[in-house]
């Protein structure tokens, strides 16, 4: 299976000498005209039905705001080193006005690079 959900992340940054604290304050799926219309996923060889489909878009709706206490609790709490340049994670920023876009490519062998501990 392959698809394209996007998720809208709102989150409070401060940093101290190297060290930028981050505290997620909204993660959730952006489920516009574009992305949340669909019927089924992009590629579907999973043979998914449109109901399975829909059922999959509700359970990781609902996973967003798991992640983002995990986020809070388990990965920012402490800090990130800068610089930041994990490999797992391919990062890029944009800023429009009065915003800042965060988009996060993330690789096969992310959970490898979580389960390490690197922050």
């Amino acid at each position: 299976m392959y698809d394209e959900v996007r998720f809208i992340t709102a989150a409070n940054l401060g940093t101290s000498n190297d060290d930028v604290y981050v505290r997620v304050q909204k993660h959730e799926m952006n489920l516009d005209s574009k992305f949340g219309g669909r019927s089924l996923p992009i590629r579907n060889n999973m043979k998914m039905t449109t109901n399975e489909y829909r059922e999959f878009l509700t359970h990781l709706g609902s996973s967003a705001e798991i992640m983002k206490n995990w986020l809070n609790s388990d990965i920012f709490h402490v800090g990130v080193k800068f610089p930041y340049r994990p490999d797992e994670f391919i990062t890029e920023v944009r800023f429009d006005d009065k915003s800042m876009h965060i988009m996060f490519a993330i690789k096969e062998d992310m959970t490898s690079f979580l389960e390490k501990k690197l922050w």
